[in-house]
């Protein structure tokens, strides 16, 4: 098994490509052909929404309340794009959105959990929470 992901933040990097989406799209079935040619089980496993700065909006008087985030539209078209890639090439996509959003809007905290340590990047012990609901999507997709 291979887990892919990339962050958002490389989506709209590409500018020389004529259309973004399909240029992400066909760059991930490249990449997810070539690892199941080579015997691979990749599963893609999107990356977490983007959200405002946790260094910047939190403070003693707003707290987490103040950093809430809706999901943004380059994010849904690099999911939209790499969910079209797996489907191309009949792999898993394990969205994670659920994990942190509820519906379009992403909180900077779940239960008791900081989610983020700056724009993109999971903190150490959400990630280590996530453990068995990333264990439980794996085995839904037949993988230890």
């Amino acid at each position: 098994m291979v887990l892919v992901s990339s962050a958002v933040g490389e989506f709209p990097l590409q500018l020389d490509a004529p259309n973004l989406d399909d240029a992400w799209r066909d760059g991930t079935i490249t990449t997810l052909t070539r690892l199941k040619e080579a015997g691979s089980a990749p599963i893609v496993l999107g990356s977490p929404p983007t959200i405002r700065d946790p260094r910047l909006c939190l403070n003693r008087i707003t707290q987490a309340r103040g950093c809430t985030t809706e999901i943004d539209r380059v994010y849904e078209r690099k999911v939209k794009a790499e969910h079209a890639a797996a489907q191309a090439v009949g792999v898993a996509m394990i969205d994670v959105r659920t994990w942190m959003c509820a519906g379009s809007t992403c909180p900077l905290t779940v239960g008791h959990y900081l989610t983020l340590t700056d724009t993109t990047h999971v903190t150490a012990a959400f990630a280590a929470a996530l453990g068995p609901v990333l264990r439980q999507e794996l085995e839904k997709e037949g993988q230890p």
